[in-house]
C-alpha cells in the first residue's frame, strides 16, 4: 500500500513539474536575447527621435514668458494621476521628469512604468504590465465598467509604447517586473507586432512601430501575415477624419510622424511617400479654410468655418482640437506647413484660452488631456523646453505630483 502511494505521490510532482515547464516556455514570453540597459538616470535620445520631434516651424513670438511658466507651474501642482496622465506627463515634460512622492522624495517618472516596485506605489490597484503569451502589455481602459476608477490604464491602445518610444527609451532598457523577473520594452513591441490589426485604435501603435522598427518597412504578426507601413498608409487615409479620435488628430499625428520617419529612413514606398504628402497637404488646406476668426480650431474642422456659422464653440472644445492640430502642424515638412500667421493667431487664442481656466483645479482634473497638447504645442511652438521650464520653475522639488499629495 505505502508503495503505491510513493509511485502516485512520485507521478504527480513528475506531473507538476511538466505543467509548471510548459507554462513557463509556452505561456509566458521568451526573455529578450538582446542586452539590457538598466533603467539610467540619463537617457541619451536616439538620433532618429531626436530629429523626427523637432519642430521645423519658426519660432513664434506669440505669448509673454510668464504666461507659459504660469501653466506649466499649475501643471506641476498635486493631481490624482491615472496611468494615462503619468504617459501625458512623460509626453510633456521627457524622461527626465521627476514625481514628487508623498514623503518629499522624488521618482522618475519613467521607472514608475519600468520597475514594478516604483509603479505598485502609485497604482495600486492593477498591474501597470501584463504578461501576455506574445509579450508585455499595459493595460486598457474598460469602457463598459467606468464605475471603477482604472488608474493604472492607458486610454488607448498602444498609448504607453508610443510615449516610450517618442520619450527615447530604448528597446533594451530593462522592465523589472513586480515579482523581480527582468523583462525588456522589447517584449511590449512584441505584443504589438503580434496583435496588431489594421482596424481600430491603432493611430498610437503605429507612432510607437514607425520609430522602433525603422529602418524596417514591414513585421509579421502572429498569423504570418505580414504588415506594411504602406498598408497602415491607405488604411488610415481611407477613415473620415471625423472618427479618427480627438478631432481627427489622431490620424494626422501618426500619419506626420510617418512621413518624419520616413524622410529620415526610407519605410515607405514612393508612390505611397506621394499619396501621404497629398493628404496632409489637403488636411492643412483644410484647416486654412476652417480657421476660427481668432485663431484655433473647432472638432468639426472639416468644415469650413464660413458653411458652418456655429453660434457658441465651447472654450474646452477648442482647446482640444487646437492643441492637437498644432502637435502635428509643427512637425510638418517645410513645404508642407501653413503659413506662420496662421500657426501664430491659433497659438496666440489658445494660450488665452488656457488662462482663463488653468487655474481651476477642478478644470484642469477634468481637461488634463488636452491641456498637456496645448501646452506642449504652444510652448515647442515658441522655441521653448518644457524640461527646462520645470527647472525654471520655483517649485521647491522642481517635480510634478502624481498621487495627489504635496
Amino acid at each position: 500500500m505505502m508503495n503505491v502511494i510513493f509511485k502516485l505521490f512520485s507521478f504527480l510532482v513528475v506531473l507538476v513539474v511538466i505543467v509548471a515547464t510548459l507554462n513557463k516556455h509556452w505561456w509566458m514570453p521568451a526573455s529578450s536575447s538582446q542586452p539590457h540597459l538598466s533603467i539610467t538616470k540619463n537617457l541619451q535620445v536616439s538620433d532618429l527621435v531626436a530629429s523626427i520631434s523637432c519642430p521645423l516651424t519658426p519660432q513664434l513670438n506669440f505669448a509673454d514668458k510668464d504666461h507659459l511658466q504660469h501653466i506649466i507651474t499649475k501643471i506641476q501642482e498635486p493631481h490624482n494621476q491615472n496611468l494615462s496622465s503619468v504617459f501625458h506627463l512623460i509626453h510633456l515634460f521627457g524622461a527626465e521628469a521627476q514625481a514628487r512622492n508623498s514623503d518629499g522624495s522624488t521618482t522618475r517618472l519613467v521607472n514608475m512604468l519600468l520597475d514594478g516596485d516604483s509603479g505598485k506605489q502609485y497604482f495600486k490597484d492593477g498591474l501597470i504590465l501584463a504578461e501576455t503569451r506574445w509579450g508585455l502589455r499595459f493595460p486598457e481602459i474598460d469602457h463598459a465598467d467606468l464605475s471603477s476608477q482604472q488608474r493604472n490604464t492607458e486610454a488607448h491602445p498602444g498609448q504607453g509604447l508610443a510615449t516610450l518610444a517618442t520619450a527615447g527609451i530604448p528597446l533594451t532598457a530593462t522592465i523589472i517586473m513586480p515579482d523581480g523577473e527582468s523583462q525588456s520594452v522589447q517584449q511590449i513591441l512584441d505584443d504589438v507586432q503580434a496583435n496588431f490589426v489594421l482596424d481600430g485604435d491603432i493611430y498610437w501603435d503605429v507612432v510607437a512601430l514607425a520609430i522602433y522598427l525603422a529602418p524596417a518597412d514591414q513585421w509579421t504578426d502572429k498569423f504570418g501575415r505580414t504588415i506594411s507601413f504602406d498598408l497602415i498608409v491607405d488604411e488610415l487615409i481611407s477613415r473620415e477624419q471625423s472618427n479618427m479620435l480627438c478631432a481627427g488628430t489622431h490620424g494626422l499625428i501618426a500619419l506626420t510622424t510617418l512621413l518624419r520617419v520616413d524622410n529620415e529612413t526610407q519605410i515607405l514606398s514612393s508612390r505611397h511617400r506621394d499619396k501621404l504628402r497629398r493628404y496632409l497637404a489637403q488636411s492643412v488646406e483644410q484647416l486654412v479654410q476652417a480657421q476660427l476668426p481668432e485663431g484655433g480650431w473647432a472638432s468639426n474642422w472639416t468644415v469650413s468655418y464660413l458653411e458652418t456659422k456655429p453660434a457658441m464653440i465651447p472654450i474646452e472644445n477648442i482647446i482640444q482640437s487646437t492643441g492637437h492640430h498644432l502637435e502635428w502642424l509643427i512637425l510638418l515638412p517645410h513645404d508642407l506647413q501653413p503659413e506662420p500667421i496662421l500657426l501664430e493667431q491659433a497659438a496666440r487664442n489658445l494660450v488665452r484660452l488656457v488662462l482663463t481656466r488653468i487655474d481651476s483645479k477642478k478644470w484642469r482634473n477634468k481637461n488634463f488631456c488636452p491641456l498637456v497638447h496645448a501646452t506642449r504645442s504652444v510652448i515647442l511652438l515658441a522655441g521653448d523646453n518644457p524640461g527646462q521650464l520645470i527647472l525654471n520653475s520655483n517649485k521647491e522639488a522642481k517635480a510634478v505630483s502624481v498621487d495627489g499629495t504635496k
